[in-house]
């Protein structure tokens, strides 16, 4: 997995880096506002020419979902690990009526910055945070069968760079550059 230096947007290449474009928005819950989000990023990757490989598309795409799933239901409403069959909707309203929740944001920050040579995607959750050496890697044979840490290990399949920041990991940036 490659580590970018922050300026990596704007490193000089053979072919021009275009000026990048950011943006900055709030995601809600439902799953229409997911959609949402990643209809603006792959109008994004269009404008940019991010779209000659729909292979690649696609997976950044999936990935980025997984990275909104995760900030929204494992963060904002602290939903532990999920099993084979699990709603995750009503395994958050479970918990947020057992612990009398309030006051919790219903909803999560996600940043964009794109351009022809490279995406920049953070997006920030307002939960508890997790330890990242405590998700199990899915692909070794003894997790084959369980259904956590795919979310996580797409990102970093199909991102050169997952970083996990903020006072307890609540902030998660996904880049990728051509």
């Amino acid at each position: 997995m490659a580590e970018h230096s922050p300026d990596f947007l704007s490193r000089p290449e053979t072919e021009k880096a275009e000026p990048r474009v950011r943006t900055t928005e709030n995601v809600g819950e439902s799953l229409a506002d997911m959609d949402a989000a990643e209809d603006q990023l792959s109008l994004l990757m269009d404008k940019h020419g991010w779209n000659a490989d729909n292979d690649l598309k696609f997976e950044m795409l999936m990935a980025f979902r997984e990275a909104l799933t995760n900030a929204i239901f494992h963060g904002n409403y602290g939903v532990g690990k999920v099993t084979s069959g699990d709603d995750i909707s009503q395994l958050a309203q479970k918990k947020v009526d057992a612990e009398g929740i309030t006051g919790l944001p219903a909803e999560i920050k996600v940043g964009f910055s794109v351009n022809n040579k490279a995406i920049e995607i953070t997006i920030q959750d307002f939960g508890r945070g997790f330890d990242i050496s405590n998700v199990a890697d899915p692909v070794l044979q003894e997790n084959i069968l369980k259904t956590s840490g795919r979310g996580i290990h797409w990102m970093r399949e199909f991102y050169d760079s997952v970083v996990y920041s903020g006072p307890r990991n609540q902030t998660v940036t996904l880049k990728k550059t051509k």
